[in-house]
């Protein structure tokens, strides 16, 4: 209710079920929800989603900031500094290195600013336009509602989830994200690749976004080099 409060002018709603798939199972590590308060309510919160990524071969604690807000009332610079401060002190008891953060502007401006976060790796979005594609057959390509439990995780158990620089995915933590949410996601996948699609529009255009690639299990990557165009 006060998540829905504080992002009334942008007409959001956040249900009890959804909040609760995102923060308990989307990554499947839990969420440390860090809210503030006044005259006797709640008024604010960020969560910490926590994760664990591949980093150089490495396996690392990880938190994901996400669901940031304060109601319209008691919004000021104090209340920001104040919640981050704990986001630092939560992250050092956890001995958590890595903080990953939204892929967007106003979110990288105020994590910039509050936290002080030296960039180690960032997400490079790239669009292109594409003719209709008949394809070859060599790729099946389902939507994630029509694939049952025991079938997705026998699909997902046959690629790498967890390549360096990644989050750490398991089969059924792969399933766990794809499944939760509102969002219909779709998979493309053939002996060699694992892709993971779904559709959304943005003033009025329509378009696929591409939000993951994982490798066969013995697939080796093959680097095409194309000429100047």
């Amino acid at each position: 209710q006060v998540a829905t409060e504080a992002f009334s002018e942008r007409g959001k709603v956040f249900t009890a079920d959804q909040m609760r798939w995102l923060y308990n199972d989307s990554f499947s590590h839990g969420t440390t929800v860090l809210a503030a308060h006044a005259d006797g309510r709640k008024v604010g919160q960020i969560a910490l989603i926590h994760q664990q990524i591949q980093v150089d071969g490495r396996l690392e604690q990880a938190v994901l900031l996400t669901d940031l807000f304060v109601l319209e009332k008691y919004r000021s610079r104090q209340v920001l500094t104040d919640l981050f401060a704990h986001v630092l002190e939560s992250c050092t008891e956890r001995n958590v290195r890595f903080i990953l953060g939204m892929p967007n502007t106003s979110a990288r401006s105020i994590n910039d600013h509050f936290l002080k976060m030296s960039p180690y790796l960032k997400l490079q979005i790239r669009a292109s336009w594409r003719l209709p594609f008949l394809g070859t057959g060599d790729i099946a390509s389902r939507q994630m509602k029509d694939v049952d439990h025991a079938e997705a995780l026998a699909i997902f158990e046959r690629y790498a989830l967890a390549p360096d620089n990644a989050v750490d995915w398991t089969a059924q933590s792969l399933f766990s994200r794809l499944t939760g949410t509102q969002q219909d996601y779709a998979i493309h996948y053939n002996e060699r690749l694992l892709a993971i699609s779904t559709r959304g529009e943005r003033k009025g255009v329509g378009f696929t976004l591409l939000c993951g690639l994982f490798p066969g299990q013995q697939a080796a990557p093959a680097w095409h080099v194309a000429g100047p165009h």
